[in-house]
């Protein structure tokens, strides 16, 4: 089956789970708006996941309230903190066992929970997420590969690999370099 999501931290996190439990052969990205303007032609051998639903289907999950349907489909949709939580609760497989971690920053990522430090400061899953944009096709060999890694449960091992540390790195300067310009040419006024 090919999996269809969008490139963003909770999009990857549900193709990492989907192929624990799913005879997944490939993944699709596609951001939303363009797939609800009807591109990409869905199949009964596609599941579909954090993008809207498309009737054809085999399975669809998402936790968009925006994209509630009424129509019968294969699959789980409901209010969440992410869309890997519908498919890590829809499943509820001893393959997702040692994830709950994983699953609760993908939670905290996708619903915006996070603090001032993890902003200012990001570490592990959350400086990893800030390296995904989806808007970058070319990006797809690394959203590819942090799939792989996610899947394998390994913090350690991910923030290892070559291509993510250098995406954080990259990240990382871009971010400094930002924050030397706010400091340069911005005030501050009252209390944030």
């Amino acid at each position: 089956m090919r999996v269809v999501t969008r490139a963003d931290w909770d999009g990857l996190v549900c193709a990492a789970f989907l192929k624990l439990v799913e005879d997944v052969d490939s993944i699709r990205f596609i951001e939303p708006g363009e797939f609800q303007s009807g591109a990409l032609t869905i199949t009964s051998q596609d599941i579909l996941a954090n993008i809207p639903y498309r009737k054809g289907c085999g399975l669809w999950f998402d936790h968009h309230l925006s994209n509630k349907i009424d129509d019968h489909f294969e699959g789980a949709w409901w209010v969440a903190p992410s869309a890997a939580r519908v498919i890590y609760e829809h499943y509820n497989s001893e393959k997702f066992s040692e994830f709950d971690d994983l699953l609760a920053i993908t939670d905290r990522i996708d619903s915006a929970k996070l603090t001032i430090d993890d902003i200012k400061t990001p570490a592990g899953y959350i400086l990893v997420s800030m390296t995904v944009e989806g808007k970058r096709l070319g990006d797809e060999d690394y959203w590819l590969r942090l799939i792989e890694l996610i899947g394998m449960n390994d913090l350690d091992n991910l923030m290892k690999d070559q291509m993510v540390r250098e995406k954080c790195a990259l990240y990382q300067d871009v971010n400094e370099e930002f924050r030397r310009a706010l400091l340069a040419y911005s005030n501050l006024e009252g209390r944030f």
